[in-house]
């Protein structure tokens, strides 16, 4: 991880796609999102927090990022159980320095239930896995470090409070 100043932020063109389907069956809704885009970032490093690496680029340049999503949504009485899988695949080339592929995948699924009409509780499990198998290697050979937290694994509970029509406050306490 790296601290930097960031100055620039470009991005040429985007494109997404979303179909959602209310199926036949009373409460299941369906849906499917595609994303493209490119991202040119500029930036100037300040800090190498990891130590032993050093950075001498000055921008990162994201090409051709392909993001798909699948999600469900089943609602019975008030209660709500969702579900989510994404997977990401993009191009990184840091500065001219070091050119890669990356790919992500992360799920999550989560249950929601109203007790009163301002109160709800919550409960969901995510994971996300950032980097290839290939990334793990590399990192772990240059952070000395294994398990370096290209992945996420994390419990959450919430609750939720209707103070009034305009306001909600949320609380969330999570297990990673």
């Amino acid at each position: 991880a790296y601290a930097v100043a960031v100055t620039r932020i470009h991005r040429p063109q985007a494109a997404l796609t979303n179909l959602q389907w209310q199926t036949p069956l009373p409460g299941l809704r369906l849906a499917a999102s595609l994303v493209n885009t490119q991202l040119k970032i500029t930036a100037t490093p300040l800090e190498n927090v990891w130590g032993g690496l050093v950075s001498a680029f000055e921008y990162v340049d994201i090409s051709d990022i392909d993001i798909s999503v699948l999600s469900m949504e089943y609602s019975w009485r008030d209660a709500v159980l969702a579900a989510e899988y994404m997977k990401a695949d993009q191009e990184v080339n840091l500065g001219g320095m070091v050119a890669m592929s990356n790919h992500q995948e992360a799920f999550y699924v989560s249950l929601t239930v109203p007790v009163a009409s301002w109160f709800e509780m919550g409960i969901y499990y995510s994971e996300l896995d950032a980097f290839d198998k290939e990334m793990d290697v590399l990192f772990e050979a240059l952070l000395k470090a294994v398990d370096y937290a290209g992945w996420d694994k994390r419990w959450v509970m919430s609750t939720r409070f209707n103070l009034s029509e305009y306001w909600t406050l949320k609380l969330e306490t999570q297990y990673i």
